[in-house]
């Protein structure tokens, strides 16, 4: 027989997946969370970061550092894939130590991928008595050239796990010496809102989602998407066709729905239907807002964009299934050549839109803005088909101004780009992936603008 075990340099592949330190301490705080920990400290010394917790403790470490293996902690928790601790171990350095105490006995082990050999053993974990209260310390030594996570990954770190944290839970991050115990941030205030509860294949849901107040902000929305003691995403979702610039709110989801791997977006059947559920009942909001908006020129500005984005598409696919290669020729948006300096006016009576929202065919792509942190140009919402810009940037803020659709339009499809580059399980193309150069290029191939 063959043998298939994979050569330790794989470790090496996993290594380079480009997790975001917000992903990893957020695995590892839902890990803390799933065992029953209520606390949860973060702390930053030299070229360590060290997570402790008051958790139940590991039944089986070396299952837990194990490619491929999962070890449950309960049937609620936010762990499905198993994965979370080794993607946090490998993306951040070769080194990890893990000290677990449960039922009496501490139980440690300390892996370096360095060591381990062809065969794929490794260390034996050391097992103790003791008096300690139970817990678990995950030491993570950073590899050379490995950035440390500062106060910005702790800011969002208080955003995402804000429904943890109202429930009475307590994260605290430690950096230069220094604790500060992370705060919830609550929702903006609403100038009108709706409060329901309902359910999707016997799943329960609740929504709590409003029109902002002047001035009020909403980052990363415009809706929170939360299951248990975190933010899974920030989602458009549910407003459909409308824009949701002007809204905030939070989509609580129950036991029963499924999430992807590393628990920033969801993987179940039924989110269509969710959607349709939330816009059924913020459908008159979301009209509300729009005739509210002042800046009515922004939805032409999105009109032509969406048009432009999804023709180029539309290009590339026709152009994949041509088995000759040859170009299917060009697409040209209409009215992309001029420029305004002003938005244009609500004009007559007060509260009147001149122009509609744009209609979109079903499945196609849909540019929004909304705000994100300052140095953020935009993401891709796989959940509402939706290319959001960050209206706060200043860039993107400048280039709306200007009605500049040429500079939009690749800073767009230069997000929706990256998207699929990151998440090649779950890409819409025709064609074959290979980078983030080669998928704009092939995207933006027949554009003339």
């Amino acid at each position: 027989m063959a043998d298939y075990t994979p050569d330790p340099h794989i470790l090496l592949s996993l290594a380079n997946q480009g997790l975001s330190w917000w992903k990893a301490l957020a695995e590892l705080i839902d890990n803390a969370l799933d065992a029953g920990a209520d606390r949860v400290e973060i702390s930053i010394k030299g070229r360590t970061v060290t997570i402790t917790d008051n958790g139940k403790g590991m039944t089986d470490i070396v299952g837990a550092l194990r490619l491929g293996s999962h070890m449950p902690t309960n049937g609620r928790g936010l762990g499905v894939y198993g994965v979370g601790l080794k993607d946090a171990w490998l993306s951040s350095g070769n080194k990890i130590n893990v000290a677990t105490v449960r039922s009496g006995l501490k139980t440690e082990l300390s892996i370096d991928t360095k060591t381990i050999g062809s065969n794929w053993e490794g260390p034996d974990p050391v097992v103790t008595s003791t008096d300690a209260p139970s817990g678990t310390v995950i030491t993570l030594y950073l590899r050379p050239g490995k950035t440390k996570p500062g106060r910005p990954v702790f800011d969002r770190i208080a955003r995402i796990f804000s429904p943890g944290i109202i429930q009475g839970n307590q994260i605290k991050s430690i950096i230069n010496g220094k604790p500060k115990t992370l705060a919830a941030v609550s929702l903006p205030e609403f100038e009108e809102s709706v409060q329901d509860s309902f359910g999707i294949s016997g799943k329960e849901v609740a929504v709590n989602i409003g029109i902002l107040k002047p001035n009020s902000k909403m980052v990363d929305g415009p809706f929170w998407l939360a299951y248990r003691h975190r933010v899974i995403a920030g989602t458009s979702l549910g407003t459909k066709d409308l824009s949701g610039q002007s809204m905030g709110g939070m989509i609580t989801l129950g036991d029963g729905w499924r999430f992807t791997k590393n628990k920033d977006g969801m993987s179940d059947d039924d989110t269509d239907r969710l959607g349709d559920a939330i816009y059924e009942r913020i459908e008159h909001l979301l009209t509300k807002a729009d005739q509210m908006a002042v800046d009515v020129e922004s939805n032409q500005i999105r009109s032509e964009l969406e048009l432009l984005i999804n023709n180029a598409v539309s290009g590339a696919k026709r152009e994949a299934r041509n088995s000759s290669g040859e170009s299917t020729g060009t697409v040209t948006p209409i009215g992309t050549g001029r420029k305004r300096r002003k938005a244009k006016r609500v004009s007559g009576k007060k509260g009147e839109v001149g122009e509609a929202a744009p209609v979109r065919k079903s499945g196609s792509i849909k540019i929004d803005w909304i705000q994100m942190e300052d140095d953020v140009i935009g993401k891709y919402d796989s959940l509402a088909k939706t290319v959001n810009l960050n209206i706060d940037h200043p860039f993107v803020e400048a280039q709306k101004g200007d009605h500049n659709n040429p500079a939009l339009f690749a800073v767009a499809f230069s997000v929706y780009s990256e998207w699929v580059c990151t998440n090649d399980g779950d890409q819409p193309l025709l064609f074959e992936v290979q980078g983030f150069g080669s998928t704009l290029g092939k995207l933006m191939k027949g554009i003339r603008i």
